[in-house]
């Protein structure tokens, strides 16, 4: 019997991006997105996240200061990020440790949860679907969500619609 899969909208917050990243990163980060454990909420979708799932990487507000955006390395300020639909994923196993999901120990001692995706399509290469567009595909309490949660199919659908994939 063939798996059905689930969709999913996974959350980017630039302030948060994970330990050992500059902030002023994340844009180059998120650019370059191929392969990554992308850090998600434990207690509401860890366990039903499995290989095949798809989903959508949505961009929230930007609240790094002028500061934390200050790319010392180029000397420039890297632009803040619009809120919006960034990117499409598969969740894939890991090669290198075998795993699609895992759970790991911050430096407080917490334990995060993180599962490997791999970017099916990288909008912030080209443009991405941008919050009020977002809105209208996903409506507007998937696109507020606070995190990571299931989606439809349809909506899914509705953005590679949107982006004529």
């Amino acid at each position: 019997m063939k798996k059905i899969n689930n969709y999913w909208i996974i959350l980017c917050n630039p302030l948060t991006w994970y330990e050992g990243t500059e902030l002023y990163q994340v844009n180059n980060l998120l650019l370059n997105l191929n392969k990554e454990f992308w850090k998600i909420n434990s207690r509401t979708v860890y366990n039903f996240l499995e290989i095949g799932d798809k989903g959508i990487i949505k961009v929230g507000i930007d609240n790094r200061t002028n500061k934390d955006r200050y790319n010392v390395k180029k000397g420039i300020t890297e632009d803040e990020l619009k809120s919006g639909i960034y990117a499409t994923f598969e969740i894939v196993k890991n090669e290198e440790e075998n795993v699609y999901r895992k759970q790991c120990e911050n430096y407080l001692g917490d334990i995060e949860s993180f599962v490997h995706i791999k970017i099916s399509n990288n909008f912030f290469k080209d443009e991405i679907i941008q919050k009020e567009k977002a809105i209208e595909i996903l409506s507007k309490s998937t696109f507020y969500t606070k995190s990571s949660k299931k989606i439809t199919q349809k909506q899914y659908e509705d953005v590679l619609l949107e982006k004529k994939i």
